[in-house]
């Protein structure tokens, strides 16, 4: 019944996009109803069919305040964003690295900048972190909310992004979604 409501959701959405609008009360069916979307503009030849991976930044929100000061809480693997900088250690507010290594025992954490620099420190001297896993991701739009994330970092989360067209040319187009829902 719900798969019904679905395929009708993106049909319509297909016949007029312009007038349409799409609101879901969380993540899992509003993944699938863009799914569906996407798979009718494909067959109606509005979008490409050959597809694009980016890789999104997803939250760890499972990761508290007082969790982001201990080392054991992070996994090799793990996407830091300082939001300010501190001299010491040497890091800029904005900057993106991932976690390379994790010392449980001294609560200490390796990363790994955009250039290849390497990066010791004790989480618990350097406050004002998010926490990102890496995710693929395949589809036609990315919804932006903050400030694009730098060139270098080479990363963008899933709250970020454009449409197609607008990063094929380099116009980003911005929406604000309060409340959108993150990966499970």
């Amino acid at each position: 019944m719900i798969y019904s409501a679905f395929a009708t959701i993106a049909k319509a959405y297909a016949e007029w996009p312009e007038q349409t609008l799409v609101v879901s009360p969380d993540n899992r069916p509003r993944q699938e109803i863009n799914e569906r979307i996407h798979r009718e503009l494909q067959s109606n030849g509005r979008v490409e069919e050959q597809e694009q991976q980016l890789t999104v930044l997803v939250p760890r929100q499972e990761m508290t305040g007082a969790d982001r000061q201990w080392a054991a809480q992070y996994e090799a693997g793990d996407i830091v964003r300082y939001s300010r900088g501190s001299q010491a250690p040497s890091v800029e507010g904005g900057e993106y690295v991932r976690v390379i290594g994790v010392d449980r025992d001294e609560n200490l954490l390796t990363v790994e900048r955009a250039n290849g620099q390497h990066l010791t420190y004790d989480p618990d001297r350097l406050h004002g972190v998010s926490v990102y896993r890496e995710r693929p991701q395949n589809g036609p739009r990315l919804r932006p909310r903050e400030a694009a994330v730098p060139a270098e970092a080479m990363h963008t989360t899933e709250e970020e992004s454009g449409t197609e067209e607008a990063s094929q040319s380099a116009e980003v187009e911005r929406e604000e979604q309060h409340g959108m829902a993150m990966e499970d």
